[in-house]
């Protein structure tokens, strides 16, 4: 009876980009030296990723590190905290799912995605791709909120030293606002660093 072979595929240009958008980046796996580390490590390095393991777990990442992928326990919970995504690489949590400490660990880790234990070699490169692209995702939201709210900071300091201006000046809301303009043109400066000098100035005399 004939067996079936089994045929290796090329990739498809889904998996090509996949592949491509993981290409080079520095990976650290912090995981004890076992078939799931050496899975992971198989895994990533086979999809381009400089990969690297580390145990036990350091006091701090690395400098470096672009991709994380670390087991989920209570000996990382310390390394794994951040005031901020973007403080942090993309992660991916390997969890015990059998583990009572799973649910509070990966609340508290950051994670963009999970591998569970033991770990299937199908899963890694797909689970690495998903964190990289939520964390760039993330990244590039909080980047918007802080232009967002760099925005509003300088509305409300450009309302403020309007009303500075119309109280100091006896003027109307209308000339303030073009003296304001009419500063930040000659000094080539954006109205809001105008607008700020205003406040200071008032807040030196007051």
């Amino acid at each position: 009876m004939n067996q079936r072979k089994s045929v290796e595929h090329p990739p498809g240009p889904a998996c090509k980009r996949m592949l491509h958008g993981l290409d080079n980046l520095n990976a650290v796996v912090i995981h004890p030296d076992d078939a799931d580390a050496a899975t992971v490590l198989r895994e990533l390095r086979r999809a381009g990723l400089i990969a690297r393991l580390v145990w036990p777990p350091p006091a701090r990442l690395p400098d470096d590190v672009d991709m994380l992928l670390c087991i989920l326990d209570a000996d990382v919970r310390n390394l794994l905290r951040a005031d901020s995504v973007a403080d942090m690489p993309a992660i991916v949590g390997i969890a015990d799912g059998r583990s009572p400490e799973t649910p509070v660990v990966v609340r508290d880790s950051m994670a963009s995605a999970l591998l569970f234990k033991p770990v299937s070699p199908e899963q890694v490169v797909l689970s690495a791709f998903a964190a990289r692209q939520i964390h760039q995702y993330q990244t590039r939201l909080l980047r918007r909120i802080d232009k967002l709210d760099e925005t509003l900071r300088s509305i409300r300091d450009v309302e403020r030293a309007k009303v500075l201006l119309m109280q100091s000046r006896q003027i109307g809301e209308h000339e303030a606002y073009h003296f304001m303009r009419r500063r930040a043109m000659e000094k080539r400066v954006p109205i809001s660093r105008v607008a700020s000098t205003i406040i200071d100035a008032s807040e030196i005399l007051d």
